[in-house]
């Protein structure tokens, strides 16, 4: 059974009662890395804990995490043990959630309002569906550009890693 909970950044247990663990670390910049993604709307986060968080009493102590927060609520999460996993862990967090972060600032509602208004129309009048001006614009440039400058960007990855 593992004897210490309290550990230094290295992996080392902590020798001293735990006020000066807490005083320590309270000091200490405890962020590994952090990235923002989709214009700061969603962001990933690697953390030293300072406590073991392993499930286990024999092993390993798990001592860093990973965090993806999105609109103030964590959506994602993993942990290591030590710091160079961590920062291994964090690119392969940033590398999942680049594309979904992008699916963040797409207006899914006005996409949304624009099909349930259609279908509305569509079985009792075969007329056409009436939109203001700023709600074609807002779908244009909200939703068609950005898809369209996404899958150039993308073809353009393609050709260039080919």
């Amino acid at each position: 059974m593992k004897a210490r909970l309290l550990f230094n950044r290295d992996g080392t247990p902590f020798v001293g009662s735990a006020a000066e663990w807490a005083e320590s670390c309270g000091l200490a910049d405890r962020a590994v890395a952090k990235t923002y993604l989709a214009r700061g709307r969603v962001l990933v986060s690697t953390v030293f804990l300072g406590l073991d968080h392993s499930l286990s009493p024999t092993g390993s102590p798990i001592l860093f995490e990973t965090m993806v927060f999105r609109s103030r609520a964590h959506v994602d999460m993993e942990r290591y043990g030590t710091e160079r996993e961590a920062r291994l862990g964090h690119l392969r967090m940033v590398s999942r959630w680049q594309w979904r972060a992008w699916l963040e600032w797409v207006p899914w509602r006005a996409i949304r309002e624009f099909w349930r208004r259609l279908m509305e129309a569509i079985p009792a009048r075969r007329t056409r569906v009436h939109m203001s001006r700023e709600a074609w614009r807002n779908l244009i440039v909200f939703w068609f550009l950005p898809v369209l400058a996404g899958a150039t960007l993308f073809g353009l990855l393609v050709w260039l890693n080919g």
